[in-house]
């Protein structure tokens, strides 16, 4: 039935009062009066009314849908009101054929009218994003249009009040057969290139816990790195192994890595619970776009994996998910290195054990669908991982490796292993097969720990910054002592000969011959001069290149100047020759 189809009908207010709903309007009668006020010259009907249970568990806003009728005409408004934003919407009507007539009050009355029409609210959950969102005490997963809900969850609807919904198409519900067949090709898949996929494999399992383990104070705070030559298939390893979704939807995993580092770090803030593949960072540009690619790496990654989150015009955003980024070549900076785990794909592939056609794609589906239905309905898988809280983040001196992060970022792995094993036993695979697993999987992290452990010890020996008998560091440490240089207050003051340097524009700039009497002091047996200094640093990243090409950059009205990067100056007297 419509809404026209109810009229005409009389609602009786709290006070006493009436309201008569046409289609000619709605009209108003006091408790005394016998004669019947027309308010306006259409009325509202009450479609929906909900009660919005916000995403960190707390009872949001009530809320109402409405019809409109005048005349002949009836549409249903878009927006979805309260009772303030409906007397604003009265009192600026988007149609002005629409009245609200002076009679005494009637604004006020037709929001009455309105009122009198609520019962009682649907019990409707608010959701924002896609992954992980919590309802009360209990946790769900939004995948797009698929909603992942434990068995006891009292609501009623899902509003999506987001932007860029995924809209995913896994509509299966499948045989217990068939999911065994899905949980089992999952693990051949991490058996294809073990090096490679099997570390994938758990970082997707990983990946889509994101915000439960970071709920529960231990996120993973380590990126992949896959490197490879061109031509070598490293992307299609990837997109193939986390893309579970159709190929239309797979630019929810994919960012390319042309964009801004405020584009490419809102794009990453938009996803939650994913694997996100930041595909082919370049190294085959000029030195010039080299270090461009390399900043940008840097911006983006080191927000991310620091646990302290990016700033922002918004305030501080804090990443969602873990990102995996393939490229030609290794990182060469040990800050970034030891906040990831680099997978190096072999330069012959063996493609025939990495088929992937449409029935591969479909049972990828399949098991990350059942995976994450089982997770949401077994809440007591986080209270048992929160036991490993310790294990993970604080590694003693049962560590697995020398560097204490390195030995953070496998545990990790372990943690999603455990999970994958004990959802092998839930869908009845055999015991010998989970066993199998287990001491496949610790294998291959074990490994991948080794190669990563021996790829950060030559970053250590070979790096730019640090070497050199350490007159880098030295220097990064003597301008980072505020104490041991005289620093004015703005850029004028450099002109003073008194004044070393000054911070300008969230830089440190310093006056070359600060550099160089530091230098010649702490080494004096070598020569010092632009020859031997300048480069360097513009090797490492440490100074601002001036628009000009030159190693100084001109400074107000006080000259030509060094310009120290503050984040290099922090990383270069701690990373590198401190702790990592």
């Amino acid at each position: 039935m419509s809404g026209k189809d109810k009229l005409p009908f009389i609602r009786e207010a709290g006070d006493g009062s009436f309201f008569r709903f046409t289609a000619s309007g709605v009209e108003s009668k006091s408790a005394e009066g016998t004669e019947w006020q027309l308010l306006s010259n259409f009325c509202l009907l009450v479609t929906d009314f909900f009660l919005l249970h916000e995403g960190n568990g707390t009872v949001g806003t009530a809320l109402f849908r409405l019809s409109i009728i005048r005349g002949s005409e009836m549409a249903v408004l878009p927006e979805a009101f309260t009772v303030r934003t409906l007397h604003s919407w009265l009192k600026t009507l988007p149609d002005p054929r629409l009245k609200v007539f002076s009679a005494c009050k009637a604004t006020l009355k037709i929001v009455e009218s309105v009122r009198i029409q609520l019962g009682n609210p649907r019990k409707i959950f608010a959701v924002s994003h896609d992954g992980w969102s919590r309802v009360g005490s209990r946790w769900i997963y939004i995948l797009g249009n698929q909603a992942y809900l434990p068995q006891d969850l009292d609501f009623d609807a899902i509003h999506w009040c987001g932007t860029g919904s995924l809209q995913p198409r896994i509509d299966c519900d499948p045989s217990t057969e068939k999911i065994q067949e899905a949980t089992a090709w999952f693990l051949i898949r991490a058996h294809s290139i073990p090096h490679v996929t099997a570390p994938l494999c758990l970082f997707l399992i990983l990946s889509l816990q994101y915000s439960r383990l970071s709920q529960l104070g231990m996120p993973p705070q380590f990126w992949l790195w896959v490197t490879g030559r061109s031509g070598c298939g490293k992307t299609s390893i990837c997109e193939q192994t986390l893309c579970f979704l159709p190929d239309t939807e797979r630019n929810a995993f994919t960012i390319g890595l042309t964009g801004t580092c405020a584009g490419i770090s809102d794009a990453l803030d938009m996803r939650y619970d994913l694997p996100i593949l930041l595909d082919d960072f370049s190294t085959s540009e000029g030195a010039r776009q080299q270090r461009a690619y390399s900043d940008l790496i840097d911006q983006i990654m080191r927000p991310s994996t620091n646990g302290v989150g990016r700033r922002s015009q918004n305030g501080v955003r804090k990443a969602h998910s873990l990102a995996i980024v393939t490229a030609e070549k290794p990182l060469r900076s040990y800050s970034l290195a030891s906040r990831s785990l680099c997978i190096f794909v072999p330069t012959s592939v063996d493609f025939s054990l990495f088929d992937v056609g449409q029935g591969d794609s479909e049972l990828l589906s399949v098991f990350v669908d059942h995976f994450l239905a089982w997770v949401v309905k077994n809440p007591d898988i986080f209270a048992r991982l929160e036991e490993k809280k310790r294990w993970v983040l604080t590694p003693g001196d049962d560590r697995s490796f020398e560097d204490a992060r390195l030995t953070s970022h496998t545990r990790f792995l372990y943690v999603a292993m455990a999970m994958f094993l004990e959802y092998m036993g839930a869908v009845g695979l055999p015991d010998r097969h989970i066993e199998k697993a287990a001491d496949f999987f610790s294998a291959e992290i074990h490994f991948l720990g080794r190669t990563h452990e021996a790829f950060l010890h030559e970053l250590r020996q070979t790096e730019t910054i640090g070497k050199d008998d350490g007159w880098i560091t030295s220097l990064c440490r003597f301008l980072l002592d505020q104490t041991r240089l005289t620093v004015g207050e703005n850029a004028n003051s450099l002109k003073a000969e008194d004044i070393d340097a000054c911070w300008h524009k969230g830089n440190l700039v310093v006056k070359p011959k600060a550099v160089f009497r530091f230098l010649q002091h702490m080494f004096p047996e070598s020569r010092w001069n632009e020859q031997t200094v300048y480069p360097k640093l513009r090797d490492g990243g440490i100074i601002v290149v001036g628009r000009d090409g030159k190693s100084t950059t001109v400074i107000g009205k006080s000259g030509r100047q060094l310009v120290f990067r503050a984040d290099k100056l922090s990383m270069a007297a701690a990373d590198y020759h401190g702790s990592p």
